[in-house]
């Protein structure tokens, strides 16, 4: 590919050889060095190709040989660039979409953030436009490791940030601060570690208290997993605010219920236009107004004039129609309903199934999982010093 590039650079031509001994003017170019290819045998004579510089110097090779040349074809930059040398417009073209390339590369395009929240995001995006890397931006003037620093003192929620200019794409990965956990142990408080729910352990992870269960052990809802009254080598009673983590294998069981008949309040008639003029918190109607009856919906529109609103509200009449779902229309509901209920963060789904019945007119899925979770629930113990 790399020949074929700096040949078309060159210029080449293709010629065909025809005489007594068209060989004879290949051995000659052999022996002067000048480089043929693509020889290949026609029914007019021999075909080569040669740089477009070195066919004059054929010329005389082929009277030595007493052979004859006849051109087929001409290709190169040189060539091409001499056919349309009076086409003003394709140089101006060319040189404009050069100077229009040079001057995209030069430039930022895009600006990708990731690894924080979306509300990080927008303060990162709103430094970034403050401290000049914005769409557009040139990229030498951009001094990334200042940008960091900068970034890092002002935003208290950056624990590390990296700023890389890739192409005409900045890529900045940002870390997010942290929160420290809650103070568990205030002041005079005690505390036990209980079941919220029933379950059976797979994984403690105790921080302070006595811990009463193992791994492996099923509990009960209620039942104390880690104990803030302790006991040392010597049999004197502490009193702790009991902090751990505890993983428990529980089952769930939700359910979605829809009734097969149903209503909905739709639009029956024409609506109506209500026009007051507002200041402050009083409003005066602009003029008679009659009240409306019966259930409507209200859209308000607001516009401020001056120093007084002007509000036009819209009145439709609304009707209760019923209507009947089918069961696959109602089992379709509640699936979604159920879908809805996602699981919780921290929270890791084993096992899923569910059962469907229709029961007095009601639609019923009931969901069962199995879930691994966090059922450490702290529980405070009123004591008296």
């Amino acid at each position: 590919m790399i020949i074929g590039f700096i040949r078309w650079l060159r210029g080449t031509v293709t010629f065909i050889i025809s005489g007594s001994f068209p060989e004879r003017l290949i051995t000659r170019c052999q022996k002067a060095g000048i480089p043929l290819w693509n020889v290949k045998p026609k029914q007019a004579g021999i075909s080569a190709d040669s740089y477009a510089s070195d066919y004059k110097k054929l010329r005389h090779f082929a009277k030595e040989s007493k052979v004859r040349m006849r051109l087929t074809e001409k290709r190169g930059a040189f060539i091409l660039l001499k056919r349309y040398r009076r086409r003003k417009g394709i140089a101006i073209g060319a040189a404009a979409a050069v100077l229009l390339i040079l001057f995209c590369s030069s430039r930022i395009w895009s600006i990708m953030i990731s690894g924080c929240s979306d509300e990080l995001k927008k303060a990162v995006a709103d430094d970034l436009i403050r401290y000049g890397v914005t769409a557009g931006c040139r990229k030498d003037k951009i001094d990334v490791k200042d940008i960091q620093r900068q970034m890092m003192m002002n935003n208290e929620g950056i624990a590390w940030i990296a700023l890389n200019i890739v192409g005409s794409t900045a890529f900045v990965e940002v870390s997010e601060v942290k929160s420290p956990p809650e103070v568990m142990d205030p002041a005079d408080a005690v505390a036990n570690i209980v079941a919220e729910c029933d379950g059976q352990i797979k994984y403690i992870e105790v921080y302070d208290g006595a811990l009463l269960v193992k791994v492996g052990q099923p509990v009960s809802k209620g039942d104390i997993l880690v104990s803030g009254i302790m006991e040392d080598q010597y049999g004197k009673k502490q009193m702790k605010y009991a902090r751990a983590k505890v993983i428990a294998r529980v089952s769930e069981e939700i359910r979605a219920d829809v009734p097969l008949k149903q209503a909905v309040w739709q639009a029956d008639g024409k609506s109506i236009e209500r026009m007051f003029v507002g200041y402050k918190d009083k409003q005066l109607p602009l003029f008679p107004i009659k009240a409306v009856k019966g259930a409507y919906s209200m859209v308000e529109q607001r516009k401020k004039v001056l120093f007084f609103d002007v509000i036009k509200r819209i009145y439709t009449p609304q009707t209760l129609c019923e209507y009947t779902l089918t069961e696959k229309q109602a089992k379709e509901q509640a699936m979604l309903l159920l879908d809805g209920r996602d699981i919780s963060d921290g929270e890791k789904l084993i096992s899923r199934s569910r059962n469907a019945q229709l029961l007095n007119g009601i639609y019923s899925v009931t969901e069962r999982r199995e879930l691994e979770k966090d059922i450490a629930k702290t529980v405070e113990i009123e004591w008296i010093k």
